[in-house]
């Protein structure tokens, strides 16, 4: 396995850094792109997505996973974040990932976290052929109007340190996440903890419904948010590799 980092440029010419995980064998391989949550990177706490990376590329798997403008290393000012602009950046890394001969570009997953489940429903992805989505956010200004703590007189947010402008919020009344999610035809697996204490399991169980077949939703006890105890992190790993070893190879 070989594990490089990555810089490519987004649309407004600002630096997005990555990794690739890169498995020991030829020819076109399957790919998985992971979107990390609001304030988080591309390893996400407790080094989850490069866990979840290595896991995958043991398996055969081709990985992918930067960090959105204004995160972990990527250059941009978080304050300037919205969901537009972390779509932007998505459809970058897709255009960045499809370019490159190694990948099977008819066999790409999509895996998002948190926020990044909302950037991987609204971008409406026709090329990704399977998706895992963890801790969903699917109820947009809702989730964020509970979470975010008014800073400046209501011109800016923050949360845990990350401040935001009005216009985040303002940007999420753009979006319809339970309505483009019907547009989404490609096979479809949630996974959230019943106690989560940041997005409420609520997100997941009504867009399950609202989602095309094939779905499958996945409810793990537990009161965290980015699956923090060894054995639900396991189960997370186990739910990936058999949804993407069932729709990718």
């Amino acid at each position: 396995m070989k594990e490089n980092p990555l810089v490519i440029k987004n649309n407004k010419n600002q630096q997005l850094i990555g990794m690739v995980h890169i498995p020991d064998k030829e020819g076109k391989l399957p790919t998985v792109i992971f979107l990390h949550g609001f304030g988080g990177t591309k390893s996400e706490a407790h080094k989850l997505f490069v866990n979840f990376s290595r896991a995958l590329c043991e398996n055969g798997y081709i990985v992918y996973r930067f960090d959105f403008r204004g995160s972990g290393d990527s250059y941009g000012n978080f304050e300037d974040m919205t969901l537009t602009s972390e779509i932007e950046d998505f459809n970058t890394i897709m255009n960045f990932v499809k370019k490159q001969e190694i990948v099977d570009i008819n066999k790409i997953g999509l895996v998002g976290l948190s926020f990044g489940v909302s950037v991987s429903i609204c971008s409406e992805p026709k090329e990704i052929k399977a998706m895992v989505l963890l801790s969903g956010v699917f109820y947009l200004r809702e989730t964020f109007e509970r979470v975010l703590e008014e800073w400046e007189e209501g011109r800016k947010f923050i949360r845990r340190g990350k401040i935001v402008k009005s216009d985040f919020l303002d940007n999420l009344d753009n979006y319809d996440v339970f309505k483009t999610i019907k547009n989404i035809k490609c096979p479809i697996l949630f996974v959230h903890l019943d106690k989560d204490p940041n997005v409420n399991v609520k997100n997941s169980l009504d867009a399950f419904e609202a989602a095309n077949e094939p779905k499958t939703l996945e409810i793990i006890k537990g009161n965290n948010h980015t699956f923090e105890k060894p054995e639900e992190e396991r189960k997370v790993i186990n739910f990936i590799l058999d949804w993407f070893n069932k729709y990718l190879k």
